[in-house]
């Protein structure tokens, strides 16, 4: 029980974060944050794993930590004598180390392969929040940069998901691919990011809920559990929303995204690479169900076009609703 606790000043260090803008009380929460995470991830299953995991979490992120105070403490004794630019590029790859982003996104993978659900939900949303927040200080310091590392973001980790029969691993390229698309949301209009993250995380929360339900470690068995398919709908609904598949909320939040940027002419090149590697994304969610629910579950297939048929006013009737959500949504940013 003490790890709820634990888990709610984690929560907590991480909202006082949007409300602070120095940069030193900024690190500060990082390493607070660093310090209750670290306890959480230990567990008694795999101890001496989890245990190595761990200790290698904490030197990434000391290090990275190392040189985000060492960037600070420039910037104030040498403001005037050292070019800012290097210290801000200096600040952008230690918060490039913190979210696993690319170049330095294979110990964001390989984590999350080992660890258990729970800690895989917190580090692949919970803990990249304060350093979110602080790269979003200084994107605009290194616009060229910062556009031409998310671009090798998107790809990497595109093309990374398509190997993967594991769930774990595809969820951290699934995140590393979200990574871009929150970050350039930001650039042009940070209510924008702050709703993208907020629907990714609770997207995460509720497939990784089921997934630790479920004890599912290979995408193949998800639909050959003795779960109802109440629980399998769910779980195909909320991965089709996170590969941003219409008329879902996670499509929704994609579009908004592209029409707050579509009239940035510096933004256009990274967007057609996004949608591009958008388009690959939705092929391997979708070749994740396809083949399992309409090939090799033939009990599966007969009862979904059985709900489908039965329900098909009520189908209309939530089409309908969608497309009005979408419209309100459209009004309320805009």
């Amino acid at each position: 029980m003490f790890l709820y606790p634990m888990i709610f000043f984690i929560v907590l260090l991480n909202f006082l974060s949007i409300m602070i803008n120095n940069w030193f009380f900024m690190w500060i929460l990082m390493e607070l944050n660093l310090m209750i995470f670290i306890p959480i991830m230990i567990e008694k299953k795999n101890i001496k794993i989890i245990s190595k995991i761990s200790f290698k979490y904490f030197l990434i992120q000391s290090f990275s930590s190392m040189i985000f105070l060492f960037s600070i403490l420039m910037n104030m004794m040498f403001n005037n004598l050292i070019n800012i630019s290097i210290i801000y590029f200096l600040m952008m790859t230690t918060m490039l180390i913190k979210l696993g982003m690319f170049p330095f996104h294979m110990w964001f993978v390989k984590m999350m392969n080992i660890m258990s659900w729970k800690n895989c939900f917190l580090l692949s949303t919970i803990q990249k929040m304060i350093p979110f927040f602080i790269m979003m200080n200084f994107i605009n310091k290194n616009i060229k940069i910062f556009l031409l590392i998310n671009i090798f973001n998107t790809i990497i980790s595109t093309i990374g998901g398509l190997n993967q029969n594991f769930i774990k691993p595809l969820l951290a390229y699934s995140s590393i691919n979200h990574m871009s698309w929150m970050m350039i949301s930001s650039i042009t209009m940070e209510k924008m990011f702050l709703i993208y993250l907020i629907i990714y995380l609770l997207n995460n929360l509720l497939i990784m809920m089921f997934m630790k339900q479920m004890n599912i470690k290979f995408i193949n068995k998800i639909f050959y559990t003795k779960n109802s398919y109440l629980i399998k709908m769910l779980i195909m609904m909320s991965m089709l929303s996170l590969g941003g598949i219409p008329p879902m909320i996670g499509f929704l939040i994609k579009w908004m995204t592209i029409y707050s940027i579509y009239n940035n002419m510096i933004l256009n090149f990274n967007l057609i690479i996004l949608l591009i590697t958008s388009t690959v994304t939705i092929f391997y969610y979708l070749n994740l169900f396809i083949p399992s629910t309409f090939y090799f579950n033939e009990k599966f297939k007969n009862k979904f076009l059985k709900i489908y048929f039965k329900n098909f006013y009520n189908s209309i009737i939530l089409i309908l609703f969608l497309t009005f959500t979408t419209l309100m949504f459209n009004n309320f940013f805009y």
